[in-house]
């Protein structure tokens, strides 16, 4: 069971920083201008993806 959810823990952080990346790659895409706003949503998916991965690290910690 342990070895399950390690792999469980490793596919929900790749998933996470994926998200991560993917999300910023279209917050910083083509579209031209909005700098601040740009960089205020980047932080935001930031602050989300901290959340998701304290979230997930804890829901883990506690099915030990």
């Amino acid at each position: 069971m342990e070895k399950l959810n390690k792999i469980c823990y490793t596919i929900c952080i790749a998933c996470i920083v994926l998200g991560v990346l993917f999300s910023i790659l279209i917050i910083w895409g083509d579209v031209k201008g909005a700098v601040i706003w740009k960089s205020w949503i980047t932080i935001a998916v930031f602050f989300c993806a901290s959340l998701l991965t304290i979230g997930v690290n804890r829901i883990m910690e506690n099915k030990k």
